[in-house]
């Protein structure tokens, strides 16, 4: 019996509907074209599947977590947290593991990081921020499968089950 779990690439290709490549949507910020609540209820179904319920949980936690859902930011973070972090909540590891961006490939020239580099902050300086918009019908429909951190005072867990985000 093969019980290798689906690794996040995967999970995004056979639940989602978007392309598994982060670079696909870099400069475009966060809109709900690229990713919204239903694609966001999809990954957490797949993650649910192939993971279990509390990786589901932590998946509802994980979004609540990310200060910007655009779909590179999202991509790049949802494969630490299920390749690196195994879909366990891992606060400090949230923004810490990986960088938003175009991959490039571990063998890229110099030149061509910084051209990517310059192009992507040049795209992002006018787009728009959908985050709420993308996040909040999500944890409104899970606000009971949050994880808990105790660090966290009363207000900022009572926005999290109203569903307003960060």
């Amino acid at each position: 019996m093969n019980n290798m779990k689906m690794n996040g690439r995967s999970i995004i290709t056979e639940y989602s509907g978007m392309s598994n490549r982060p670079e696909f949507y870099s400069g475009r910020g966060a809109t709900t074209s690229d990713l919204n609540p239903q694609k966001l209820e999809k990954i957490y179904d797949g993650v649910k599947k192939e993971w279990g319920d509390e990786a589901a949980a932590c998946f509802v936690q994980f979004v609540y977590d990310q200060a910007s859902l655009s779909a590179t930011s999202f991509l790049n973070k949802f494969y630490v947290f299920v390749d690196c972090d195994k879909c366990k909540w891992e606060p400090q590891h949230v923004d810490s593991k990986v960088m938003d961006g175009i991959d490039v490939g571990v063998n890229a020239h110099r030149e061509t990081i910084a051209a990517v580099s310059v192009l992507a902050f040049l795209g992002s300086m006018e787009n728009e921020d959908a985050t709420p918009q993308i996040r909040d019908q999500f944890l409104r429909r899970h606000q009971d499968e949050h994880v808990i951190d105790p660090s966290r005072d009363s207000d900022d867990l009572g926005n999290f089950v109203m569903g307003y985000g960060r």
